[in-house]
């Protein structure tokens, strides 16, 4: 089962391999990067191990040497285990510890050869640094010290050769000397004298040795043994001073990056290619498996039924195909009206994906391989943009039209007035329209491309159970308050009115940590905290029988209501924005967010909750226009500050609210084209007050 890869793909990854690890230091901060992306545990030497069967960890020593390892679920201790090992210090220059060197009027960086290199390949290149370096900070009096990693990108320094008319002897071989030859170049001296830095004593010239060296610098790290330019250049692009450089472990470097070239692209050009070539297999290896378990033959369809631990819980329907002959994919299927679905993918994937052979099939000698994925399973986090470029094509290929506003809507409209409207989320799906002859065509569709269930009538979506009578249509969250109750142990806890405390303030470290681990990590960290959920959950026990009535109310009118709690939150005192929709009197949208900004007074926060809702109602404008729900005139946005009002009316009032980001003025630009308008309306009319303060009684 060992799949032949894509070269070209598997090239351009070990371009970007190698791009990002021109020192041993990088190539393991690299190596860090890609094996947290698939799922590592990164442990510490110094504090104990709580390794658990079944996942993966890694940890690093000196910051070049990284070691990764995966845990068998049924691993036993003294089984045996397989092992892959790479290096990653190619032969390089590496800077001296006193690099410092002026000959001839030119300041030059002494390096020393470091492991067998082609050293002749050297000269003539651009060349620059990377690696190590070790900055001092202070922080409150104290003084620490941080690794840091440095690449300088633009080239620096250049090992340069006479012109063949200044050596006639250099075509018989040039024999070079690797102490008085292989030196960098890195500026004149001319250059170094004029360059300034400014110090704790102030202002001094780089070409003085003595002057300008910290009293403190127990290192010796100072001008005196490195070009006061070089360290500059490694300061500047740390974002510290020069002085606060104690040490560093640097390499020359070439600029020139990897890459595929060749008229036919076939080959790859880049130095370092014996050592990181192996080191790049390995880790393409250890990042890219998933773990698998094999199930078994699966007598409905042609595949193999696997589990993964690391993505699903054992019983959800999964399949390794192997071949796309006469499959389906068991989907969600419409209905009449609304109509839901539930299993599993088998979608092509555009992406590579690995997974570990399954148990049992492991050949002697090939348990080392992997297999390659043809189709996406179930739980990867690949599989929902597989899925549904799959599903959209089936559906547009059958003449609905994908909502450019929400792409999980799809419509279609005829010139009778006849109309099909299709929602999707992950593989459930409701369908509803006045078309029921177009809709059973579109089910008879679905079924010859998808493994379908039709569910009748819409009773239950997404949490969200839904009746419907002659008076208009009920959706309400009962079961799901019902599930959290019971997983919560609180079905017999004695209900309350209010959600909320109305004289507690959270924060993020108040009180003690709950003592009991399994439940705090499911509801909440602290005591206080977990009295405040126990409260909410009171408050759904009152509210179980509570929902939302949906009816014709005649008229499509668009209301927006939108409030604000100004510096709110005890923490960062930021501002709360709350707004509420509705069409025909029935609210369709509501949010309560804290803002993004600091506003300094309360009519500034005012009016960045009125940006916010009037953003919300551009993009449901756009939704409820490409649905041809029904003729858009201008919408009211109400509001309970008349200063607010002012601000976005009449652009006059400069001077205080200046400082009012930019975006905050679209309310501004849609009132002026008059698909807004906005009214003022007394606070205790206000309905977005829910969203943003405590409410002791009935506000709808």
């Amino acid at each position: 089962m060992a799949a032949k890869l894509d070269s070209h793909a598997v090239a351009s990854d070990m371009i970007d391999f190698l791009n990002a690890s021109p020192t041993a230091f990088h190539a393991v901060d690299e190596a860090k990067r890609r094996l947290r992306s698939a799922g590592y545990h990164q442990l510490s030497e110094r504090e104990p191990w709580k390794l658990q069967p079944g996942n993966k960890y890694f940890f690093t020593r000196n910051h070049s040497t990284i070691v990764a390892f995966a845990i068998g679920k049924k691993y036993v201790s003294g089984n045996g285990f397989h092992i892959i090992g790479a290096h990653t210090d190619s032969p390089c220059l590496k800077l001296k510890p006193v690099t410092k060197v002026v000959k001839a009027g030119i300041l030059e960086v002494g390096v020393q050869t470091y492991g067998g290199g082609l050293w002749h390949t050297w000269f003539d290149r651009d060349l620059t640094v990377a690696g190590r370096v070790i900055v001092q900070e202070e922080n409150a009096g104290s003084v620490s010290y941080s690794h840091r990693l440095v690449r300088i990108e633009e080239p620096i320094m250049r090992i340069p050769t006479l012109a063949i008319h200044l050596d006639k002897t250099v075509s018989d071989g040039f024999k070079f000397n690797n102490e008085t030859h292989l030196i960098p170049i890195l500026a004149t001296s001319l250059k170094g004298e004029l360059n300034k830095v400014s110090t704790e004593n102030g202002p001094v010239e780089s070409g003085n040795q003595n002057d300008g060296k910290k009293a403190n610098d127990k290192t010796g790290t100072s001008n005196t043994k490195h070009h006061l330019l070089l360290l500059q250049l490694l300061a500047s692009k740390l974002g510290c001073e020069p002085d606060d450089i104690c040490d560093f472990e640097l390499q020359a470097c070439d600029t020139q990056p990897s890459t595929i070239a060749g008229a036919a692209k076939e080959f790859i050009f880049s130095g370092r290619l014996d050592n990181l070539c192996m080191s790049f297999c390995s880790l393409k290896l250890y990042a890219k498996a998933i773990k698998c378990v094999f199930l078994g033959y699966s007598h409905l369809q042609k595949g193999y039924r696997c589990y993964s631990p690391e993505t699903r819980k054992q019983g959800t329907d999964q399949a390794l195909h192997e071949s796309s002959s006469s499959f389906r994919s068991p989907l969600a299927s419409p209905m009449t009206n609304p109509s839901s679905s539930s299993p599993l993918h088998d979608d092509d994937s555009d992406e590579e994906i690995y997974m570990e052979q399954p148990l049992g099939f492991a050949v002697q000698g090939e348990s080392g391989l992997v297999c390659k994925l043809r189709w996406s399973l179930y739980g990867l986090k690949q599989s929902p943009r597989a899925w549904f470029g799959k599903f959209s094509h089936v559906v547009q290929s059958f003449g609905l039209k994908r909502s450019e506003a929400d792409h999980s809507v799809f419509y279609c409209h005829k010139c009778s007035g006849k109309c099909v409207y299709l929602v999707v989320y992950m593989d459930d799906i409701v369908i509803i329209g006045n078309d029921n002859a177009k809709i059973s065509q579109l089910k008879e569709y679905l079924s010859s491309h998808f493994l379908t269930k039709d569910h009748g009538s819409l009773k239950y979506f997404l949490g969200i159970e839904v009746a419907q009578s002659n008076e208009g249509i009920v959706v309400s969250q009962r079961k799901y308050a019902l599930d959290i109750l019971e997983e919560t142990c609180m079905t017999s806890c004695r209900p309350i009115d209010s959600p909320v405390d109305l004289n507690q303030k959270l924060m993020a470290d108040q009180g003690e940590p709950y003592s009991d681990p399994e439940r705090y990590r499911r509801l909440a960290p602290h005591v206080d905290h977990w009295k405040a959920v126990i409260h909410i959950l009171r408050y759904i026990k009152k509210a179980l029988g509570q929902g939302l009535l949906y009816e014709d109310k005649g008229n499509t009118q668009i209301s927006r209501y939108c409030d604000f709690d100004w510096a709110g939150c005890p923490i960062g005192r930021r501002s709360t924005t709350g707004y509420c929709v509705s069409i025909g009197g029935n609210i369709i949208s509501w949010k309560s967010k804290k803002q993004n900004t600091i506003a300094r007074s309360s009519t500034e926060a005012e009016y960045t909750a009125m940006a916010t809702t009037t953003c919300e109602l551009v993009w449901i404008k756009q939704l409820l226009q490409e649905l041809k729900f029904c003729e858009i005139k201008q919408t009211k946005l109400y509001c309970d500050s008349q200063e607010a009002l002012h601000i976005a009316s009449n652009p006059m009032f400069h001077e205080r609210t200046k400082h009012i980001e930019i975006d905050c003025h679209f309310v501004r630009e849609k009132l002026l084209s008059k698909e807004i308008s906005t009214e003022f309306v007394n606070s205790n009319d206000q309905l977005a007050d829910i969203w943003t303060k405590f409410v002791r009684g009935p506000r709808i």
